[in-house]
C-alpha cells in the first residue's frame, strides 16, 4: 500500500483548500491523510481536533476521506479530548491502530 506525499485538496467552492501529509486516490475516491503527533497536551490538539472536524465536512463534498493518525507522549493526559475527537471525527487513528487496521479499513471502504 503505497501514499503519496502532500496534496492540495480543493474544496467545492474551487478558492479553498487543504493540504494533506499524504494521499491515496483511486478513480472514485480520494483519502487525504493528517498526520500529527503531540510531545504534550494543551491547546494546540484541541484546537486541531475542532478544525478537523469540520476539514472533514467539506472534504466529503468532494469525495474525499480525511483520516487523522494522531498519537504521541501529549495525549496519555488527554483522554476526555480523544473520546470527543472520535465523536467528531470517525476516520481516526493512532499508530497502532493504523499499522494494524488502516489498510484493511481502506480495502472495505473502497468495495462499498
Amino acid at each position: 500500500f503505497v501514499l503519496d506525499d502532500e496534496e492540495k485538496v480543493m474544496y467545492d467552492d474551487g478558492k479553498t483548500s487543504k493540504t494533506v501529509d499524504f494521499c491515496r486516490s483511486n478513480s472514485r475516491m480520494k483519502f487525504g491523510i493528517e498526520v500529527n503527533f503531540y510531545t504534550s497536551s494543551g491547546s494546540k490538539p484541541t484546537e486541531i481536533k475542532r478544525s478537523y472536524g469540520q476539514v472533514n465536512q467539506q472534504m466529503e463534498k468532494v469525495n474525499t476521506l480525511l483520516v487523522w493518525v494522531t498519537d504521541g507522549i501529549g495525549y496519555l493526559d488527554m483522554k476526555k479530548s480523544l473520546k470527543e475527537a472520535r465523536d467528531i471525527h470517525k476516520n481516526i487513528y493512532n499508530l497502532s491502530m493504523l499499522k494494524e487496521d488502516f489498510e484493511k479499513d481502506v480495502i472495505a471502504v473502497l468495495k462499498q
